[in-house]
């Protein structure tokens, strides 16, 4: 897995980045791993979460946090703030209703993506996994 993750060429036709992920997510409580793929680390998790959630960066490094420390996702997400998020802070967050089971939430979410962005990556990869996995989670 690790070496799919450096060398996309390497990954099976039926794995990504999504998929790699639940499967360690939903182990024995790694979190180095899930947070390198996701190009964070436990530091700067921490440095995040004393920033407001107003700043995309730091809203972004708070959901990896989240994320790998299996917290639930909140439940009191704006589209304003949703919008304003960076790619991967959007995709996280919805990843995490996917893996919570919150397939109506993260359907929602989804929902705010722009047409216009699901076509390209990182967007049209994690919608690719989750039109499968998160609709049977």
């Amino acid at each position: 897995m690790l070496d799919a993750a450096m060398n996309p060429e390497l990954r099976a036709t039926n794995s990504s980045l999504w998929s790699d992920l639940a499967e360690l997510l939903g182990g024995a409580g790694l979190t180095t791993l899930p947070q390198w793929l996701l190009g964070s680390e436990a530091r700067m998790g921490e440095i995040a979460s004393r920033r407001d959630a107003a700043d995309p960066l730091a809203a972004e490094h708070q959901a990896i946090d989240a994320l790998v420390s299996r917290r639930p996702p909140a439940q009191d997400m704006t589209e304003a703030r949703f919008g304003a998020m960076t790619p991967k802070g959007q995709l996280v967050t919805i990843f995490r209703h996917c893996l919570a089971g919150q397939q109506a939430d993260a359907r929602s979410l989804m929902a705010w993506i722009p047409g216009e962005r699901r076509s390209i990556e990182p967007y049209r990869g994690f919608l690719s996994w989750a039109a499968v996995a998160c609709a049977a989670a």
